[in-house]
């Protein structure tokens, strides 16, 4: 599995992932950072946790369906990185209404709510970037792999040309 591990196809299910992994550690750095600072006192993993799983699987599933993890998405980042930021935003606007409406804000912490979602959108930019720059130089130096495609060549082709045009 692993010869096939870095393979263009995987691309999309390696970024969610990552993506997801990301969101539950800033949230639960972030909570444990700002109760720490405000009030002395690491404040309730369970709860950055359960409040991460919950941002980073609406953040995916919205990703997913807003086709941010297309493989040329992820190597074209820029035009993207709005709509990443505009789903991130519209997750937290989701979940204060939810939490409004079955009045619940009061468990959430708004300087810890606040906290992740700055830091959230900072890394979103960030990650965007360095994904595309990172997958631009695996595909330059020939380490991200592809479908194997068979040529067949009637009449009189130039091998060459054809051959530069698919190493691209």
């Amino acid at each position: 599995w692993y010869a096939n591990a870095l393979c263009y196809q995987n691309l999309s299910p390696f970024v969610a992932t990552f993506d997801f992994v990301w969101i539950i550690a800033t949230s639960i750095g972030s909570g444990t950072a700002y109760q720490l600072l405000a009030f002395g006192s690491l404040g309730d993993f369970i709860h950055y946790l359960g409040c991460g799983i919950v941002v980073a699987t609406l953040f995916c599933v919205s990703a997913r369906a807003y086709d941010l993890y297309r493989p040329s998405h992820l190597i074209q980042a820029q035009p993207k990185i709005k709509g990443a930021l505009l789903i991130w935003t519209m997750v937290f606007l989701c979940l204060a209404t939810v939490a409004f409406t079955l009045k619940i804000s009061d468990v959430f912490s708004r300087g810890t709510v606040l906290l992740f979602f700055a830091v959230g959108f900072v890394v979103i930019i960030a990650s965007r970037i360095g994904i595309s720059c990172v997958l631009r130089r695996m595909i330059s130096a020939g380490a991200l792999g592809g479908r194997r495609v068979a040529l067949l060549l009637k009449g009189d082709v130039q091998r060459n040309e054809i051959a530069a045009t698919f190493k691209r």
